[in-house]
Formats: structure tokens, C-alpha cells, sequence
């Protein structure tokens, strides 16, 4: 059996479809799926508003500080004013030259646009279009209460094309091999019925009658390799309860959606992919995935550093430009479609579209492998974000919005930031935030209230049909080049009084 060697690669196949928990969001409970039509809750001016999934998303998707975490009337009231604040002060940051000439955030903003353009995308041409019947429930339900456990072997795409027969004799000879040059037997797997599971192996176990001892044809399992499974057996637990049942029931849906949209997005990249592939400078690489490794190994034992490097911007253009490699902004790095993309090319890429790698966690000598990867799929990105802008999804409602929320609390951060230090107040800690908030912002936010009073129009039916929870949540969308769902509270006022806002289809 081949095994695959970590070295740089020369020509890769820019179709790779190993990684598609990226999109999966669309199926976290917490995260609806994109509206349509975004239902306007507050209206500030003809250019201005929040909607009522934003108002939402803003108060469940982050933490909410104390004064406004409670799901009760008063903390919806504080949550809705400190939202129309954070818009209020987006507005006077108008002529705010840490708004108006920051290209560093024109390409941040640029890079969320085309993430949820994307999303859109998929939302659009692979949610939309698949379903699951009551004839694939019934196929599927009999077998979800087991947990198989298999061996399984990863074998290279040479290996493949070798026209080897996989079947049992096969694979033990094989697992027999991998034995006795490893010293012991191959592991042995435990798989459920969850989310976490590989989709594909999901749909081969649970879709079909299985065999204790029967091994599966193999699959694709990431770039150039294949898995192949033999299943030693199961246990099997019975849903007696109509909630379990229910709450089966529920799982095998939402999980068979995600196997088949995924199935489907898979085969749309494919098309868009087909053809095309990359080929990398040796040399060039080496050196540019040489520069991105110090930022997650010491240099003295080269081992890998804490986890949370990876929640630090890790893959902005910084990391070059800190070291000073002007020299190698010009040189050749890889080649797409005949188009010869230099290091500077890759930078200004890379602005608007952070690395994302599949392994946050890795050996050494693994990491120029996995730094290929990321670029790879940085590529993909940018043919999708291509065929999105020529569908017209730039235009589209959800994200102009989503593009507007994260605009407005970039400039409402920096007109704050800017008033206070027009007040000569610096350097808060969490503590003296809390004094200047009540003591300077309240009243900022009053005066902002005062300038605009009846001209911001509040939907009073839809807000007071809004309900809240008080857990603390901080969503993250994996494996996406910005995984932050939205902004930070913006703790920007405590005032839950709403005399200033008049109501919205008024007779």
C-alpha cells in the first residue's frame, strides 16, 4: 500500500471536496437559513435599517453582556437601542477618516461579501433543491440505533487505478500487512448516527443492509485518497419512547439533508472546477509555507504552539509583510489555468480571503502539505465566488445586509473609539468600561437619540413577537475563511427607554 508522502506537491486537481463542513452552518439549528426577504424591524433612514433576523442574530449569536442578558422585556428594550445606537454612531462616523480611507477594511468587508455570497450560492442551488421522502426514512430508520465498528484502510489514488479487486481476501491481506510493520492491528472504529461522521460513510453504513464481517467498496476521503471499510459489527440500541422516536426521526432528517446537499454542492463545484488545476513553485513554496509555519511551531523545538494561534488572523497578508520579503513579492508561486500567480497576487487574495486549513493541529513535517491544501481551496473559493458574481448574488438582499452589519459595527467601533478620545479617555479596562459607558456614552447616545427623535420607526408587532433566550452563545461557522457569525455586542448604551422611536405603520 502506497503511502502518501508529505513532500510539495508538484500539479494538484483543483477539484478537492475532501472538507465541506464549511457550508454545514446552514444546518446548525441555531443558524437559519438565509431569508429571502430580509422583514425590516427598524427603519433609521432610506439607506439605514435592522431586520428582524438581524436583531436576532445579533442578540443570540454572541454573548450579551449582563445588563441585557435576560430574556425579559426590559433586556429586549436595552438590546434593541444599543443595535439603533450602534447605527446611530455608524452614521456620524461619516466623515471619519478611520472609516472612509481604511483599505484594510474595505478588503475585510469585501472578503464577508463574497463568504456570503458563496453561502448563498449554496443556499440557493443545493438546499433548495433537495429533500428527503418518507421512503428514504423508512430505508434509513430501521438501522439508526446501531454503532458500527469498523476497520478502515486509506489507500492512494495509484492504488486505485491498479485494478486490484477490493474485496475481503484483499483487505486482510492488506490489514494483515499494516499489522505487522505498525506491531499491532489496525484500530478499531466506533461510528454513530451524528453529524460529526463522515456523510458519505453515514449513507454506505445506514442506507443499506450490512453484514458483520462485509467490507464496502472504498470512497474518496480527501485529496488523492480513498477509504476502505470493514465492518467487524455493531450494537444496537432501540428507541422505545415516542420522544426518542421523535428525536430520531428529527436527527435522520436533518443529517440525510446534509449528506445529500452535500452530494450535491460536491457535484456543482465539479463543474464549475472541472478542468483546472494548480501547479506550485517548488522552490516559492517552500519558502512562503516556510514564513506561515513559524507563526504555529516554535522555532527552538518545533513543536506545535497553543490552539488559539489559530483565532488570531493567522493568515493575514501581515505574516509576510512582518518579515520583510519584499524580494519575493514578484517570484512565481503557482500556476491556474496558464495564469502565473506570484506571491504578491497571492497576497492581495489573501486580503480578502484568509487561509483555512483543514488540520489545526499537525506534525511538523506535515504543515507544507496541509499550507498547499489551504491555498488550494483559497482557489476553489475564488472560481465559486466567480460563478456567484455572474448568477448576480452580490445583489442580493441577505448579503448586502450582512455586508452592512459588519460595516456599521466597524464604524460605529471607530466613532466611539474617536469620542472618547476627544474626552481624553483611553486605555478602559472591563471595569472602568462599565463607569464610562454609564457616565459618557448613555449621554452620547441620548444626544444621537435626541437628533433623529420620530424619524426612526419601529415595527412594534414583529419586535414584541420576538423571543429570547438568556444562554450564552458565541457561534462560529467551521472551516470558513470567517467563522465569527456576526459582531460583538455592541455595548454601547444601558438605556431601555424607546420615547425617540415612533411605531412603524402607524393609522
Amino acid at each position: 500500500m502506497k503511502i502518501r508522502c508529505l513532500k510539495y506537491i508538484g500539479i494538484i486537481p483543483l477539484l478537492v471536496l475532501g472538507v465541506l463542513a464549511m457550508w454545514l452552518f446552514l444546518f446548525d439549528k441555531r443558524n437559519s437559513t438565509p431569508p429571502a426577504q430580509e422583514k425590516i424591524l427598524v427603519q433609521i433612514n432610506d439607506t439605514t435599517s435592522i431586520s428582524v433576523n438581524e436583531f436576532l442574530r445579533r442578540a443570540e449569536y454572541t454573548i450579551r453582556p449582563a445588563y441585557c442578558k435576560r430574556s425579559d422585556y426590559i433586556s429586549k428594550k436595552i438590546i434593541l437601542n444599543s443595535l439603533i445606537a450602534e447605527k446611530l454612531m455608524a452614521l456620524a462616523a461619516v466623515n471619519n477618516i478611520h472609516v472612509t480611507q481604511n483599505e484594510p477594511l474595505e478588503n475585510y468587508l469585501a472578503g464577508r461579501k463574497e463568504q456570503a455570497m458563496r453561502q448563498w450560492m449554496v443556499n440557493q442551488e443545493s438546499v433548495k433543491k433537495v429533500g428527503v421522502s418518507q421512503e428514504e426514512i423508512d430505508s434509513y430508520y430501521p438501522r439508526l440505533g446501531r454503532e458500527y465498528e469498523i476497520e478502515s484502510l486509506v489507500i492512494s489514488d495509484s492504488l486505485m487505478n491498479t485494478g486490484i479487486r477490493f474485496d475481503q481476501t484483499v483487505f486482510s491481506n492488506m490489514a494483515d500487512a499494516c499489522s505487522n510493520l505498525s506491531g499491532s492491528n489496525i484500530p478499531v472504529q466506533h461510528v454513530k448516527w451524528t453529524r460529526e461522521e463522515n456523510s458519505e460513510l453515514l449513507g454506505r453504513l445506514y442506507g443499506q443492509d450490512i453484514k458483520k464481517g462485509q467490507v464496502l467498496s472504498p470512497f474518496k476521503h480527501g485529496y488523492k485518497q480513498w477509504l476502505w471499510v470493514r465492518v467487524k459489527g455493531w450494537s444496537d440500541s432501540k428507541a422505545v419512547t415516542s420522544y426518542q422516536r421523535e428525536q430520531r426521526e428529527e436527527s435522520l432528517k436533518e443529517i440525510l439533508m446534509q449528506i445529500k446537499v452535500k452530494r450535491r454542492w460536491d457535484t456543482i463545484v465539479s463543474k464549475i472546477m472541472k478542468g483546472r488545476s494548480i501547479q506550485f513553485n517548488s522552490e516559492i513554496t517552500a519558502q512562503v509555507a516556510g514564513i506561515f509555519k513559524q507563526r504555529y511551531f516554535d522555532a527552538q523545538d518545533n513543536k506545535f504552539k497553543n490552539k488559539t494561534v489559530w483565532d488570531k488572523d493567522q493568515s493575514l497578508p501581515q505574516i509576510i509583510d512582518a518579515r520583510d520579503e519584499q524580494a519575493l513579492m514578484p517570484k512565481p508561486f503557482f500556476k491556474v489555468d496558464g495564469k502565473t500567480w506570484s506571491v504578491e497576487d497571492f497576497r492581495n487574495v489573501l486580503n480578502r480571503h484568509p487561509l483555512v486549513y483543514r488540520k489545526k493541529k499537525m506534525a511538523s513535517n506535515e504543515f507544507g502539505h496541509h499550507f498547499q491544501l489551504a491555498v488550494v481551496d483559497m482557489i476553489r473559493d475564488h472560481f465559486v465566488t466567480q460563478a456567484a458574481y455572474g448568477k448576480g448574488y452580490d445583489k442580493v438582499a441577505y448579503v448586502k445586509k450582512n455586508v452592512q452589519m459588519w460595516r456599521d459595527s466597524f464604524a460605529a467601533y471607530y466613532q466611539k473609539e474617536t469620542y472618547l478620545c476627544s474626552l481624553g479617555i483611553t486605555g478602559l479596562t472591563k471595569d472602568s468600561y462599565m463607569d464610562v459607558l454609564e457616565e459618557r456614552l448613555n449621554p452620547y447616545v441620548d444626544s444621537l437619540q435626541a437628533l433623529n427623535y420620530k424619524t426612526i420607526t419601529l415595527d412594534i408587532k414583529a419586535f414584541e413577537a420576538i423571543q429570547l433566550t438568556h444562554i450564552d452563545l458565541f457561534v462560529k461557522q467551521e472551516h470558513l475563511a470567517y467563522p465569527q457569525v456576526v459582531p460583538l455586542f455592541p455595548m454601547l448604551t444601558t438605556d431601555h427607554f424607546l420615547e425617540y422611536v415612533d411605531e412603524m405603520y402607524r393609522k
